[in-house]
């Protein structure tokens, strides 16, 4: 039985949080000393780390392309990787994103220290372990492992890579530590409090809200080849 709509959802949100929350553990620190801190790999949910958050508090929230595609169809990391690239042949876009995609199919980046904050590193990144991970949670710690902007690659990369294996695939202790994060003032570890519209204690419930948004074709579309592209998309709410 594949993985439901509601699981890739809920898999694409909690990816995304935990990714960046492990990430921030050690953001723009170098492979080695990350390797020094984490022999293992960094694949707990802690507090601390550079910005001294707790454990599973979100910093950033990036988005690889391709997600909403990989939730609605229900395709794996491989046809997932192939409509992207395709998308991006058949859409006028910078021959420097042609060459990431293009990298993707075979390496990582080769630099991820040096150009901190470049979506093109994370992008290449989440492309590259969307067709060579194992699963889930080996895609998003070999992505920290590779240091620089840690939480940002993390995060997108755990994305998509949960829009693809849904929620099953998210580690019980991320999803814990998820589940019970509450960055609020008083709190004796937090630094930094965060409104509790921002906390990722109802993510599950969040995903499967999101879900009864239906995505509706706008009729200004395009056919390419025997392919249908859509210039607009439309959001309508519908009942359960």
């Amino acid at each position: 039985m594949g993985i439901d709509r509601t699981s890739r959802a809920q898999g694409c949100l909690l990816g995304q949080l935990a990714g960046d929350a492990l990430g921030s553990l050690v953001e723009f620190q170098s492979p080695d000393e990350i390797r020094r801190s984490y022999p293992d790999g960094v694949r707990e949910l802690a507090d601390g780390g550079t910005w001294n958050t707790i454990a599973g508090q979100p910093t950033n929230a990036l988005f690889a392309m391709g997600i909403a595609y990989a939730i609605q169809s229900g395709c794996d990391g491989k046809d997932l990787y192939q409509h992207i690239r395709q998308w991006s042949l058949d859409m006028p876009v910078e021959p420097a994103l042609l060459d990431t995609i293009d990298k993707a199919a075979e390496e990582p980046p080769a630099d991820y220290v040096h150009q901190q904050g470049w979506v093109m590193i994370a992008f290449q990144n989440a492309l590259y372990q969307l067709l060579q991970a194992s699963n889930l949670e080996e895609g998003v710690v070999d992505t920290i492992m590779r240091g620089g902007d840690t939480d940002t690659n993390a995060a997108i990369c755990g994305a998509l890579l949960g829009a693809v294996c849904g929620r099953d695939a998210i580690p019980a202790q991320w999803l814990d530590g998820l589940q019970n994060c509450r960055p609020e003032a008083g709190h004796p570890r937090v630094r930094h409090p965060r409104p509790e519209c921002f906390w990722p204690v109802d993510v599950l419930e969040l995903a499967e809200g999101l879900v009864k948004t239906r995505v509706v074709k706008h009729t200004a579309g395009y056919s390419i080849g025997n392919r249908t592209h859509v210039r607009s998309l439309f959001r309508e709410n519908v009942e359960n």
